[in-house]
This record gives structure tokens, sequence and C-alpha cells, in this order.
């Protein structure tokens, strides 16, 4: 019985002790009067590696640990919830290797008090790895270029950044082999642009220098005027476009590709020439239509040169008529037509490159011709022969848009009429071109002068009224001392009277 009594007792022991562990740790005994922050001192960080560090600290009391950080101020939180003790450590873990990292510490005591440290600061050991390194095979040269970077990534001072930039550009010079630019380039030229295509062997950027033949410095250092492209890109396939250019010019052009070491892949120095613009006919005209002739015009927005093409439409027979000379305002006389007979013009207009436009065609029908000559380009040059009896020579020339015979009538007097007024013969045999040469003009004197003209039909014009003024005589030397004379001693101008 003795024996079964302590069995049971054991059992009830057994018992009371398993409920006794499934108790939670009892908390330090708190006073209700504790309304204190526990004294956060001899803060420390301990342990710097390059990815993880320690940071330790004392309390004046039992408290947890909590340290805020990050790489700005905005901290991250760590914590060590253990609320038992006075001295703190913290390892803050997975930080990147060279980096500068803002913390705070921060304890609560078990009242719930809790303190919170000024800001500090920490940098970790190492070197950040590079992304852009993980292709070089050779550890040491990896190893070395990223100590490298994480140097250069704390130089602040831009005239260190300078001297360290102009050092590393020398050294790359003669570790780093120039861009290969492969093939001939592509162009696509325009009138006024071009655009530039070429590949290279590895990455570089896209540059182009240009000079027009007469910018162009054989011999010198730069002989190109300008230069343009991406300076920043790095590509294999490159594309530049310039424009501005000068219709029909000839130019010079160099392509360069640089990587971000070492010196720049050159071209030969290279050539095209631009495009001519291609004329555009506007403003076409049927002038006039005659018995056997008619007269077209037209414009064009750059020089060009003229070709009309005219067929008869009753016997398909073509014919052309033309002016070589490259001009922007036109006038075409269609020569050796049949009376009462339909035709049909075809306008060409042909740049200085061979570019060539046509218009669309133009039909009619010759008939008799009512409409008279029309006179234009009218020009006059005089030239006066000193001597003792100075004679004046004026040469007086004009257009007729058909062969014309004309008349010129000029006077003195700017009211002169056709009765009052001198004349020369009428010019015996129609022409589209005059010349008249007058040698009775007196030095220093106004005159008026107008032209009448009539076709072969008896169709007359009047030009309009123009006015000329013939040079003035020169001075002798005699002259020009009496002159002098008169005006300090008025008397002389009486000597002789």
């Amino acid at each position: 019985m003795a024996t079964a009594n302590k069995k049971i007792i054991l059992s009830l022991a057994l018992a009371l002790l398993g409920f006794l562990l499934l108790l939670p740790k009892a908390r330090p005994i708190v006073r209700a009067e504790d309304a204190k922050g526990p004294d956060i001192s001899k803060i420390k960080v301990v342990n710097v590696g390059s990815t993880s560090t320690v940071i330790a600290w004392k309390t004046d009391e039992p408290s947890d640990s909590t340290v805020n950080f990050g790489i700005t101020k905005d901290f991250g939180v760590t914590r060590a919830p253990d609320p038992s003790v006075t001295d703190h450590v913290v390892m803050l873990q997975d930080l990147e290797p060279s980096t500068t990292y803002f913390f705070r510490v921060i304890s609560s005591d078990a009242a719930g008090n809790q303190s919170i440290s000024d800001g500090f600061t920490f940098t970790t050991t190492g070197n950040k790895p590079v992304p852009e390194l993980q292709t070089v095979e050779n550890q040491e040269q990896k190893a070395i270029a990223e100590k490298a970077i994480s140097l250069i990534e704390k130089i602040s001072d831009q005239t260190a950044m300078e001297v360290v930039s102009e050092k590393l550009q020398a050294a790359s010079e003669g570790v780093a082999t120039p861009p290969a630019i492969l093939g001939v380039p592509d162009l696509d030229v325009g009138a006024d642009t071009v655009t530039i295509k070429w590949e290279t062997d590895r990455e570089a950027n896209s540059m182009v220098g240009l000079a027009s033949e007469a910018q162009y410095k054989a011999g010198s250092d730069d002989p190109y005027s300008r230069h343009e492209g991406n300076q920043e890109e790095a590509v294999l396939t490159h594309t530049v476009t310039l424009t501005g250019l000068i219709p029909s010019t000839h130019y010079h052009y160099q392509i360069t590709s640089q990587g971000k070491l070492g010196a720049a892949g050159k071209s030969p120095d290279r050539d095209f020439t631009t495009k001519s613009i291609i004329p555009q006919i506007y403003g076409v005209k049927l002038e006039k239509v005659e018995e056997d002739s008619a007269t077209v015009s037209w414009q064009t927005q750059v020089p060009a040169s003229a070709v009309v093409d005219y067929v008869n439409l009753l016997t398909k027979q073509t014919k052309s008529v033309g002016d070589p000379s490259f001009l922007i305002a036109h006038t075409i006389r269609v020569p050796d037509l049949k009376f009462k007979t339909p035709y049909q013009i075809l306008i060409r207009a042909r740049n200085q490159s061979g570019d060539e436009m046509l218009a669309q065609p133009i039909s009619f029908i010759t008939g008799k011709d009512e409409a008279p000559p029309k006179i234009s380009q009218v020009n006059n040059e005089s030239t006066l022969y000193p001597g003792a009896d100075s004679k004046v020579q004026t040469l007086i020339s004009w257009d007729t848009d058909e062969p014309a015979s004309c008349q010129l009538y000029y006077g003195a007097s700017t009211a002169m009429t056709d009765k009052d007024a001198s004349t020369l013969p009428a010019e015996p045999n129609p022409t589209s071109k005059h010349v008249q040469v007058v040698t009775e003009f007196a030095p220093s004197t106004v005159y008026k002068f107008w032209i009448k003209c009539a076709d072969k039909n008896k169709n007359e014009s009047r030009s309009e009224d123009f006015v000329l003024f013939t040079p003035e005589k020169e001075k002798n030397i005699i002259d020009i001392i009496m002159e002098n004379f008169q005006g300090t001693f008025g008397w002389v101008k009486n000597i002789g009277k």
C-alpha cells in the first residue's frame, strides 16, 4: 500500500512540473512609477565588413535592441526583441560593399519607454560589384577594376575628376584598340540631305565630319567644317543624317566611331555630290497664237533649260525648239506652224544634273494674228567721249515677242509728243532683238524716249515712255581753276565782260 501511494505522489509531482514548464517566463517586475526610457550610451560600430557590420551600445536598464539603418536617412529596421539586456549587439546583414549607411539605435524597457539615439554613419568595406566586369576573365584585373571604380565614385571635386579622366584616357589608348569600321558606308543622298550608315566591330559612338569642296582644308589636322552625330551612344550599327546641304554640291566626309575607351576609328576621306532640285513648272501661259507660230511662257523654281515639243495633230509630225540657258522665267516661240491647224505642245524643263520635269500638254489651233508685238527688256547705256567738242553715244536695246520692225522716238522735253519728237529710221527687217544707236544727245541732259513696233500683219504696239540722263561733261584744268577763283573772288567772273 505504501508503494502505491509513492507512485501516485510521484505522478502528481511530474504533472505539476510539466504544468509549471508550460507557464510563460516571468517578466521583470515593473515599478508603476517608471516612465523614463533607458539611457543609451557607448554606441559603437564594430566588425565592419563588405556585406555586414555589428552595432553595439549600452543602456542603464534592461531593454530591447533595435537599429534603424539605410543608405538614406529613411531608415530601415533590424530588431533583437530580447528586452532584458543592457549590452546590446545587433548584426546588420546583406549590406552592399563600399557603401555608406545611416543608422540610429532604439531601445525600449519593459514599461514600453523608448529612447532613440542621434544619427550616425558607417561605410562598408570591399568594392561594389560591377555587372559589366563579369566578362573579365582575369580575376586580378577584375579586382583592380572594381577597386578603381570604387575609388572614382568617391571623387567629388571637379578638378580631381578631370585629372583622373585625362589619365584614364591616356592609359586606355595604350590598351584599347580603335573600333574597326566595317566595309564601305551606305549613303542616301538627296538635294539638301545625306544619310550615312556604317557598322563597327564593337560598340562605339557615331560621328561624321563634313565639308563642301570650297570649305575642305586638305592637309590640316581637321579639314572638316561640320561635325555631327551622336557622341554619347554605343552601338554596332550607326546612322547619321546631315541636313541643310546645298544642291548640286560636292562634299567631303569622314566617319568616326569611338568606344568608351581608347582612340577613335576613322574612315579615309570620302566624297559625294548632292542631287539637283528637280524643276517644277508652273504659270504656263499660251501668250500668242499666230498664223504660223505660237508663243508660250512659264516659270520654274530653280534655273532650268527649256525644250518645247510640238505635234501637228493632223500629220502627227513632231518637232522641237528650246533654249539651253538655265533660267527661271521662260518664253519660247514655236515656229513653222501651219495656218488653221491643230497642235499640241509639251514643255520640258531640265536642271543642270539632267533631271527633267514635264508639264501637262497644251492644245491650240493656229489662226489669224491680231495681237501686236510685245515690247520688253528695254535698256539704255550712254558713253561720253571727251574732247573739245564732247559727244555722247547712247545705245538703246529692247526685245519683242515676235519678229517686228520698230522705230525709236526721242526728245529733250518730257512733254514731247510723237509729232515733236526726233526719230531714227524704222528698222528695215523684222527681228526679235533690237538695238539703236543715238549720237545726237548732249552731255548732262535729260531725254525722253519711246518705241513703236509693228509685226508683219501690221499689228502695232507702243512702249511706255522712258527717261535717261546723259553723263556730265568732264571739266578741264582751266575750268576747275576758274571755278575755284570765282568761289574766292567774285569779281573773276566779270573778266572779259
